[in-house]
């Protein structure tokens, strides 16, 4: 697998390799020591903190390089995003300044031609 990565890294810049469960086989704990860094991939809900844990120190203890974490499968249950939620303009950036954000270009030319 080594020779594998290092051939494959002569014509790509990023090689990712898809493993199984590091808490279930070994083979996820090989493949990242070799690799230049690992993503865990978690599942909301679904993968509890404990199992988390014991596979991020499988991964130290095999000294691989952890990038980070994926969590997938996030449901956001129909809220909102907070505060921001109320920023939603039918119009453009900085309409009804004067600016002339937000409008078209014929528009900007029209009041433009209306102004002088």
């Amino acid at each position: 697998m080594k020779v594998l990565i290092e051939k494959l890294s002569e014509h790509y810049d990023y090689i990712l390799i898809d493993s199984p469960p590091v808490n279930v086989v070994t083979d996820a704990v090989i493949l990242a020591s070799q690799a230049a860094g690992t993503l865990l991939v978690a599942r909301q809900k679904q993968t509890v903190k404990e199992d988390l844990q014991k596979a991020i120190e499988a991964l130290q203890f095999a000294k691989a390089n952890i990038f980070g974490l994926i969590l997938t499968d996030v449901k956001d249950g129909g809220l909102s995003y907070g505060k921001y939620n109320k920023y939603k303009y039918k119009s453009g950036y900085g309409s009804g300044y004067g600016y002339g954000y937000g409008r078209t270009k014929a528009e900007r030319s029209e009041s433009a031609s209306v102004e002088n």
